[in-house]
């Protein structure tokens, strides 16, 4: 699993590789947690009702959840008479508890948080998905030792597209739903990422590449 993160307000990303290093001057360190490379070399969408999930593991002391980011691509669509107004659907943003099966087993005996993004969030670009509140990973019943799974849930038929890494090494740990099980997509690393945090505090929600949502 790769791990970035990054001080505020500073720009400046730094690599964590195990664990966080302390924050200084009291400011509150923030880490993107990814399997993929940061390039989509292809698309995957689904029908209504399958899911994408990845596992990742809340580095020490981050046990917030404050992001989830997808790359949403573009769906090829188009609304007559209004070229480059964002086409994308409804979607269902998850966060999935670990059962501590691993990849292909079940990902989670059920969903412990989910909400819905409503249409018309950009396409070709990364985009953080906010939760109302951050999403306390600590919760070791659902969470144990930090282990969750960040995906999404079509509510559309093959909308969104989300991006798909194929280049090697592929981590394993993106899992796929197909109504009736889960399996590995031993293929590709989905490119679905979370960020978490040292503190709950809520993220702000209404800048370029960040959606807002409510619980559904």
């Amino acid at each position: 699993m790769s791990v970035r993160g990054h001080r505020f307000p500073c720009v400046l990303a730094l690599l964590l590789v195990v664990g966080m290093a302390a924050a200084g001057a009291g400011s509150p360190r923030d880490a993107e947690l990814f399997w993929d490379d940061g390039s989509a070399e292809g698309g995957f969408a689904e029908q209504q009702g399958r899911r994408l999930a990845v596992r990742f593991q809340a580095p020490p002391g981050a046990w917030w959840l404050t992001h989830v980011r997808l790359y949403i691509m573009d769906d090829g669509l188009e609304i007559p008479g209004q070229p480059g107004v964002p086409t994308t659907r409804l979607v269902t943003i998850e966060v999935r508890e670990d059962t501590g099966t691993g990849p292909g087993g079940v990902a989670g005996s059920g969903t412990a948080y989910q909400w819905h993004v409503e249409p018309g969030y950009e396409e070709d670009a990364w985009l953080d998905f906010v939760p109302p509140e951050p999403v306390d990973l600590a919760d070791e019943e659902s969470f144990p030792g930090g282990s969750f799974y960040v995906g999404i849930e079509w509510e559309h038929r093959t909308n969104p597209v989300i991006g798909l890494d194929l280049d090697p090494p592929i981590a394993g740990e993106s899992l796929y739903w197909d109504w009736t099980s889960w399996t590995v997509v031993d293929t590709a690393n989905v490119m679905i990422r979370a960020v978490v945090s040292e503190t709950d505090t809520p993220a702000e929600r209404e800048s370029w590449g960040r959606v807002k949502s409510v619980y559904r």
